[in-house]
């Protein structure tokens, strides 16, 4: 055993050491990364590594390693809150490659006076610090540490790791049971809050169709009431026009009588010259 653990660190020291320090919770320690492979983070116990967190997704965002020469770990987003570089969003369904020193943030930014007292300060962000070096990183008490992989290896017979050579999953204080509890929890809020804004946007809508409904109801109240009164003018105007018919019906039969009566005087007066003419011949 001792012999092997010897060549793992000799081999160690020759290869790329890769290392996680959580920067959100005091005291924990590093959390080593394998040479190759993919690390998640996420609030599910499913995850390499886990984090009970509210603001943490299920999975996070994985981290993928290589051990081919002068290769990076690259961070894939999958969360729904976002994955911070630097204080950069990492952008999503993209590979944003990680540097010694870069600070990976599960949580977004602190707002503006957040530091300086004008706003309530918000809980400490969900952060980890990126290292490598060449070698292997010395533990707390000198020694140097072994690489955790993320699975289990397949050799035979394998040294039973103890408790402390293991890394300490960053839990802000809750079981995975509260953990899921309060996921689901989250889920519910979210839905009800969903069906509360469809709720009140549905209503709006009725309530904009229901103005919209009397306001054409009015409309086609008027336009009855200009169409009742333009009927009554037309009844009007066509009794008028009866009228007038039969006073022009009256008038030219009495235009008719005024011209026999004419004629009959003119008669009349002829007969009337005619018997003075003989009365005074007789004369």
């Amino acid at each position: 055993v001792n012999g092997t653990r010897a060549a793992a660190i000799v081999v160690g020291i020759h290869a790329m050491a890769r290392q996680l320090v959580p920067l959100h919770s005091a005291g924990s320690c590093p959390i080593k990364l394998p040479q190759e492979g993919v690390v998640t983070i996420g609030r599910r116990p499913n995850n390499t590594i886990v984090c009970q967190d509210i603001s943490v997704s299920g999975k996070h965002c994985e981290i993928v390693l290589s051990d081919a020469k002068d290769a990076h770990p690259q961070v894939v987003d999958c969360s729904t809150n976002g994955t911070y570089i630097n204080d950069e969003r990492v952008p999503k369904g993209e590979k944003t490659v990680l540097h010694h020193g870069d600070v990976i943030s599960l949580s977004k930014p602190l707002p503006a006076g957040a530091i300086d007292d004008s706003v309530e300060p918000p809980p400490p962000r969900v952060q980890f610090r990126f290292e490598a070096r060449a070698g292997a990183f010395p533990a707390i008490d000198g020694t140097v540490q072994e690489r955790v992989s993320p699975t289990p290896a397949r050799a035979p017979s394998p040294p039973s790791p103890t408790p402390s050579s293991l890394p300490a999953a960053p839990r802000r204080g809750a079981t995975t049971a509260e953990g899921f509890a309060q996921d689901l929890l989250v889920q519910e809020q979210q839905c009800k809050a969903k069906i509360t804004g469809e709720l009140l946007m549905a209503r709006r809508r009725l309530d904009e169709e229901r103005l919209r409904s009397e306001s054409l109801s009015k409309d086609l109240r008027k336009a009855k009431a200009m169409l009742e009164e333009e009927r009554s003018r037309r009844t009007s105007a066509q009794e008028a026009r009866e009228s007038f018919r039969a006073e022009v019906s009256k008038l030219k039969d009495g235009r008719q009588k005024l011209q026999e009566l004419r004629a009959a005087q003119s008669s009349l007066q002829d007969k009337h010259e005619g018997t003075e003419i003989e009365l005074t011949t007789q004369a």
